[in-house]
């Protein structure tokens, strides 16, 4: 750089001052073409950059090149001021310059024309203001499908959203539906005390005197189409109130999918909503399977206990009479075989076994009423007597077998002298004898005249 000054300090004044004419030149059409001396500058810039990443991963020094950006940078940034000074204010001053002219060569409108004029257009308010039904303020949410507002639009102050229905929260004959309070929370925060508009279908009133309007926010943001899109409620249209009823379907599709709120629930969960004809809800196809309870086993009969026999009233011997004695009685318990003069009462358990083989025969060869030759022991008739009875009580009369018939009188002793039973001594006649008795063994008397076991007849 010094040996560059001393050589134009060497120069002649001629020289010197044609040097510094060109010098100017060259500054003048340097600013003139500023634009294109940015440009310029700018990739040299580059290229420096470039060549000190090179000599930096080289290793090599790096003063000439970092002369030559920094003078780069430089004369962008002088060029930049240049050119935006010259060209930038000069177009803003041409364009106000043209349309000036522009304004005073126009010529002025006619009366008639101002007439066909058409009317400036109205404010954005004005247009939404047309676009509404109403304009309220939330005061209170219900749940996350109503609302009250304020001011009351024909005397209403009650809201219900159209073509959305959310989880019951509110209704006392109903539980609180799973995913209800979370609707509920979710429209308090985004409505509550805001002021929105309000659009009508086709009826305006349900049949709880409701108004039925789609509820915008802010922006245009319709506050139906954003509880389904959340998840928040599922599609319930109501006709003829079906205005937007393939949008809201399209958002439900969406929620379904990312399985945002209630579709996000169990399967029992969204089984406790209203069926709104969406796939979910109590009555839908899944949900009434669950609910069909299983079979339940047939319950094992308690075992009833066995009745208790009932004591059958011993038959009571009824009086006997000479008419009744030769009737046949019923058949006897079947008794040993008879035989002849082997037999004593300590071959029989009880008296109604050895009074069935004496009354089979009554000659008693076996000795059972009394030793054969010797007077009756006890009552005449009556087998065995020191035995214990059988089955029954009656006496051996009343279970007379069909070959011999017992007389009624045999359960007394007859008469005879000091009223004991006859001797059978031969000196014995019926005058002496109660009446017809069993005819004594061998009937030394002569008794039984017709030979039929009973003497006296």
């Amino acid at each position: 750089m010094g040996n560059l000054l001393a050589r134009i300090g060497a120069l002649s004044t001629a020289a010197k001052v044609l040097l510094a004419f060109a010098a100017l030149l060259l500054l003048v059409l340097c600013i003139v073409a500023s634009p294109l001396m940015v440009v310029l500058a700018f990739l040299a810039l580059v290229v420096a950059i470039f060549a000190l990443i090179i000599r930096i991963l080289r290793r090599r020094p790096l003063r000439t090149w970092g002369i030559i950006a920094g003078s780069s940078l430089v004369l962008v940034l002088a060029f930049s001021g240049i050119s935006g000074a010259l060209y930038g204010g000069g177009q803003e001053q041409a364009g106000s310059t043209g349309q000036d002219e522009q304004a005073a060569v126009a010529p002025k409108p006619k009366p008639t024309e101002e007439k066909k004029a058409k009317p400036a257009p109205k404010p954005e308010e004005d247009e939404d203001e047309g676009r509404y039904d109403a304009t309220a303020t939330v005061t209170r949410v219900v749940d996350g499908d109503t609302v009250e507002i304020e001011p009351a639009v024909d005397g209403v102050e009650d809201v219900r959203l159209i073509g959305v229905d959310t989880p019951e929260t509110v209704d006392p004959s109903e539980d609180v539906e799973p995913y209800g309070p979370e609707s509920s929370n979710y429209a308090t925060s985004v409505l509550e005390g805001e002021k929105v508009e309000l659009e009508f279908d086709e009826e305006r009133t349900d049949q709880y005197g409701r108004l039925l309007a789609y509820v915008y926010l802010a922006g245009d943001e319709m506050f139906n189409g954003e509880l389904v899109e959340g998840g928040y409620a599922q599609v319930y249209t109501v006709d003829p109130n079906a205005r937007y009823e393939e949008r809201f379907r399209a958002f439900q599709e969406e929620a379904r999918d990312a399985n945002l709120g209630i579709w996000g629930l169990s399967e029992d969960d969204q089984c406790e909503l209203a069926d709104r004809g969406n796939g979910i809800g109590d009555g839908t196809p899944g949900c009434e399977e669950r609910r069909e309870p299983a079979p339940r086993p047939a319950p094992e009969p308690e075992p009833q206990p066995e009745p208790e026999p009932v004591p059958q009233p011993e038959p009571k011997p009824e009086p006997s009479s000479p008419d009744a004695s030769a009737s046949a009685s019923p058949d006897p318990a079947p008794a040993p075989a008879p035989s002849s003069g082997d037999l004593d009462c300590s071959d029989f358990d009880t008296q109604e076994e050895a009074q069935a083989v004496y009354d089979q025969d009554t000659s008693d060869p076996n000795g059972l009423d009394g030793p054969q030759g010797e007077s009756y022991t006890g009552d005449p008739g009556v087998a065995c007597e020191d035995l214990p009875p059988g089955g029954s009580e009656a006496s051996p009369t009343s279970s007379a077998s069909p070959t011999s018939s017992a007389s009624p009188s045999a359960s007394s002793p007859a008469p005879s002298g000091g009223g004991g039973a006859p001797s059978g001594g031969g000196d014995i006649d019926c005058d002496e004898v109660d009446g017809p008795i069993p005819t004594p063994p061998g009937d030394p008397d002569g008794l039984d005249g017709d030979g039929d076991g009973l003497a006296c007849e």
